[in-house]
Formats: structure tokens, sequence, C-alpha cells
């Protein structure tokens, strides 16, 4: 059940949780090892997800947060 809710959220929403994971992280360097940590439980406990997490979060977008 909770793979399924991770799996349509992470890859429904079209990288939400990837752009909230990058503004939070910019907004707060002081926590990036709590959001590389994060990260690291999903990949590892969802590995197909970690593919579409990438497509999902473009290049531009990350380009277009740090402008901001």
């Amino acid at each position: 059940m909770v793979g399924e809710i991770f799996q349509d959220n992470i890859v429904h929403d079209h990288g939400l949780l990837a752009r909230a994971t990058i503004q939070s992280q910019i907004a707060s360097p002081f926590y990036t090892s709590v959001y590389a940590a994060l990260v690291s439980v999903i990949n590892n406990k969802f590995p197909h997800i970690e593919t579409k997490w990438h497509l999902k979060t473009k290049e531009k977008e990350i380009k277009d947060m740090l402008v901001e």
C-alpha cells in the first residue's frame, strides 16, 4: 500500500517531490544531509522510481529554481 502511494505521488505529480526537495535544500542548506537521506531511502525502497525521478526533473527546471 505505501509503495503504491509513493509511486502515485512521485510519478504522477510530475516531479513535485523532486522540485520540493531541491527548493527546500536551496532554502535550508543546513539540512542537506536530511534531504539526501530522504532521497536515498526512496531510491532504495523503490528503485523503479529513481529513473522516473530523474526523467521528471528537467535540467531547465533546476536552473530556473537556482535563479529565483
